[in-house]
């Protein structure tokens, strides 16, 4: 698979091509499988959204930040820096800092519970297709190719088959601390990835946590 396509005076870079295909996967297989009702779905997929174009901006916030020379000198050529795991380490806090402020302020448990349940279809359904995209093109080696399909899948298997229950967060937090801890598997794992899991099951389980505690 080529790294680019020329369309005219554009340059289109494959990966974000591939992201953008896997994303909207991952939106009609939420759509499909979700256990929400129709007007629940509109709401987190306007939250996932929303949610989306601020990770943009604070990735974007936090190239410049790790970039400042280049930024002050020439604020557009930042857009065109490649972004790294430490501007993903700043988003993915800009994000947090966002949610909490939410769940604190606003007290939006229930919303955002959805949410992020909503988000681990959408999550885990890109992650497959885009590994699946790979696979096809040739651009990765396919036994790991393989084995991160097998994880994904079985990761989307149990948000749809375990729903609501709060075995679904802690797997999810159990298995990202293998990512995390590399080591365990024969192949080199991206550790930005379990980051992304690490963090994502913690919003959930503390959810899924007040919403059972409310109940006692």
């Amino acid at each position: 698979m080529p790294s680019a396509w020329t369309i005219g005076p554009l340059i289109i870079r494959s990966d974000i091509v591939l992201t953008v295909l896997s994303l909207l996967v991952g939106v009609i297989v939420l759509l499909w499988l979700s256990p929400l009702s129709k007007k629940q779905q509109k709401v987190v997929l306007n939250e996932i959204s929303s949610l989306g174009i601020l990770f943009i901006l604070s990735l974007m916030i936090g190239k410049s930040l790790l970039n400042f020379d280049v930024f002050i000198n020439d604020p557009r050529a930042v857009i065109a820096y490649p972004s790294n795991s430490n501007a993903f380490y700043l988003a993915l806090f800009g994000v947090g800092i966002w949610i909490l402020w939410k769940l604190v302020y606003h007290k939006q448990v229930h919303h955002l519970r959805n949410t992020g349940i909503a988000w681990m279809y959408v999550f885990f359904s890109a992650l497959f297709m885009y590994d699946f995209f790979e696979l096809i093109g040739g651009g990765s080696p396919h036994l790991i190719t393989l084995i991160n399909l097998g994880i994904y899948g079985g990761l989307l298997a149990l948000t749809t088959f375990i729903k609501d229950s709060i075995l679904l967060p802690t797997s999810t937090f159990i298995l990202s601390l293998l990512f995390l801890n590399h080591s365990i598997f024969f192949f080199t794992t991206d550790h930005v990835l379990g980051i992304g899991l690490l963090f994502y099951s913690l919003i959930i389980y503390i959810f899924l946590k007040t919403r059972r505690l409310k109940h006692v």
